[in-house]
C-alpha cells in the first residue's frame, strides 16, 4: 500500500513537494542540522537536502517500509539519512538540531501535543519547529485542486478520489486554530500559523525559546 501511494499520489505530486522546500528552506540554516519526523517516503527531506548541501538532515519513521522509499527517493545524496523512530519517544537529546519539521505526519500520531512536544525539546534554543498538515476545513475547490495533480483519478474518478480525501485525509488534519494550540502546548514562541491559499493545508512555524 505505501509503495502504491507513493507512485501514485506522492509522485504526482513532485511540484507540491518542491514548493514546500522552497518555502520551508528559507527557514533553515544553510548548515543547520534537521530533524524530519513522520518522514515518510522522504520526498520533502531529499528535496531539502538538495537545496541545502551543507546542512545535515535526518528523517525519522515508525514503518520500515516507508523507510526504504525514503532511502530510495533519497539516493545519491549524502547530507541525509534515514533510521526508525517513534515521534512521541524520540531517540535524540535536547538540543541536537537547528530545527524539527514534520509534513503530513501529526495527524497519525496518537498524542499530537506529546509529538509536538518531542520536536520542541530535540531543537536548540532559538532553533524552528515547522508543521504542515492537512487542513481538515479545506473547500472542495482545494481539494478538487489537490487531486487534480495526482496521477491517479482521471475523469470520472475524480469525484470519487475528492470525497475520499476530504472524508478521510482532512478530516483527520487539523485546522489552523487547533495547530497553534499545539505548538502552544509545546511552550514555542512566535507562532505563525496559515492557510494555505491553493492547496488544502495549514502551516505552522514556531520558535523555542
Amino acid at each position: 500500500m505505501a509503495l502504491v501511494y507513493d507512485t501514485i499520489v506522492s509522485a504526482g505530486l513532485a511540484d507540491l513537494y518542491e514548493r514546500i522546500a522552497d518555502a520551508v528552506a528559507s527557514r533553515l540554516s544553510p548548515r543547520g542540522a534537521v530533524l524530519d519526523v513522520g518522514c515518510g517516503s522522504g520526498r520533502t527531506v531529499a528535496a531539502l537536502a538538495r537545496r541545502l548541501p551543507a546542512a545535515r538532515f535526518e528523517g525519522v519513521d515508525l514503518s520500515e517500509t516507508m523507510l526504504a522509499l525514503a532511502r530510495r527517493n533519497a539516493a545519491g545524496l549524502q547530507n541525509v539519512r534515514f533510521r526508525r523512530a517513534d515521534a512521541m519517544r524520540l531517540p535524540h537529546a535536547d538540543a541536537s538540531f537547528d530545527a524539527a519539521i514534520s509534513v503530513a505526519s501529526i495527524k497519525h500520531w496518537p498524542d499530537q501535543d506529546r509529538g509536538a512536544a518531542e520536536m520542541a525539546r530535540v531543537v536548540r534554543s532559538g532553533g524552528r519547529v515547522l508543521v504542515i498538515e492537512a487542513d481538515r476545513e479545506c473547500t472542495a475547490q482545494a481539494a478538487r485542486r489537490f487531486v487534480g495533480l495526482w496521477r491517479f483519478a482521471p475523469g470520472p474518478l475524480r469525484p470519487l478520489a475528492v470525497a475520499y480525501f476530504r472524508r478521510f485525509v482532512a478530516a483527520q488534519g487539523l485546522d489552523a486554530d487547533t495547530l497553534r494550540r499545539r505548538l502552544e502546548s509545546a511552550g514555542l514562541r512566535d507562532i505563525e500559523v496559515d492557510r494555505d491559499g491553493h492547496q488544502p493545508a495549514v502551516y505552522g512555524v514556531a520558535t523555542r525559546p
